[in-house]
């Protein structure tokens, strides 16, 4: 084995072993995160949480918020990511697709818990920047649900679309926190129908035929 070899090796090992730590660093602050809110979570207890030193975090991270913005994208990313690609895989479009937005959910609610917590806490000035990107998370969200719909539903008109994408992200938000508070009605099954129906109703209502009263 050549000098060029081993040194290959070395990188590959040395790139997977960040990885992983960086892996082990936000499982850990996410945990304590949703225990403790952003003020409660500080650099010590994700190093004692995640068994690596101080300077291994810092390493990865910057500060404390560097690292809550990480862990928000790290979640919303693999969330978004799944969801288009079940929307890939399901067959046909049936209107039915947004069972999977929240079913998925459920696998990656991180982003969705932290952001809630740092909008609903006092969060300070060194917090700004994280609630800021939860709230960017928000706008995207909108988009993408909008944009959805519409593939979905292509009778909706865009203000119909924009304003159902509005609801069904404030329904992601109340039946993540039923699902928090362990209440089990709301089923993905369930809300996915609610977004049907109303999508349905709204495209009735637009093609429903209007009659006129003559005037006496």
């Amino acid at each position: 084995m050549d000098w060029g070899t081993v040194k290959d090796m070395s990188a590959r090992t040395t790139r997977a072993n960040g990885r992983a730590s960086r892996r082990q660093i936000l499982d850990a602050a996410a945990e304590i995160a949703s225990e403790c809110g952003y003020q409660g979570t500080s650099i010590s207890e994700v190093s004692k949480r995640s068994g690596l030193p101080k300077s291994s975090i810092y390493w990865h991270f910057e500060n404390k918020e560097d690292l809550f913005i990480a862990v928000i994208n790290d979640s919303y990313e693999r969330w978004r990511d799944e969801l288009a690609a079940s929307r890939t895989r399901a067959d046909g479009n049936d209107g039915h697709h947004f069972e999977n937005l929240y079913a998925n959910l459920g696998r990656f609610p991180d982003f969705v818990r932290l952001g809630l917590i740092m909008t609903l806490e006092r969060v300070p000035d060194a917090g700004h920047a994280a609630r800021q990107r939860f709230l960017e998370i928000r706008q995207e969200s909108l988009e993408n649900l909008r944009i959805a719909l519409l593939d979905d539903y292509p009778d909706l008109r865009e203000p119909q679309a924009s304003a159902l994408a509005a609801m069904t992200l404030s329904q992601l938000d109340g039946s993540f926190v039923a699902a928090m508070a362990g209440e089990t009605a709301l089923t993905p099954k369930v809300l996915s129908s609610a977004v049907h129906t109303l999508a349905k109703s709204m495209i009735a209502a637009d093609t429903k035929p209007t009659t006129s009263v003559d005037s006496a």
